[in-house]
């Protein structure tokens, strides 16, 4: 419930990655530091577009991704890529350890479109 299909043409794919994969979203920035966005989302990959993907997302989670795309807009050599889940089954979701600006922390508590539970994942879908 609450979840939105959005198309995201600027994500690295690692060439292991196939459609129904699930994946953790990642910002690595030149420095070495390494964040996870989003965690255990189940990926769509577009056949006729080259690099685009299809990820269902809730309002929270369409917050931090445009925060991260900004991020990776304004520093030079940061990139947004993806980490597979191997057998998603048995594994645990990652944590989202990714910290948005803090106009972005306070949009999320602030938007009447964000439950107060935690963000929906569909790597059980």
């Amino acid at each position: 419930e609450g979840l939105r299909e959005l198309c995201y043409r600027t994500i690295d794919l690692t060439e292991n990655v196939e459609s129904y994969d699930v994946v953790d979203i990642r910002i690595r920035y030149p420095d070495g530091e390494d964040y996870i966005i989003l965690a255990g989302k189940r990926i769509l990959l577009d056949e006729e577009e080259s690099g685009n993907c299809y990820l269902r997302v809730s309002e929270e989670e369409i917050l931090l991704m445009s925060a991260a795309l900004v991020d990776a807009e304004q520093n030079d050599g940061t990139r947004i890529y993806t980490s597979r889940y191997p057998e998603p089954a048995v594994q645990q979701n990652s944590v989202v350890t990714y910290c948005p600006p803090m106009r972005i922390v306070e949009l999320i508590e602030q938007s009447p479109n964000i439950k107060s539970e935690e963000p929906e994942t569909d790597a059980g879908v």
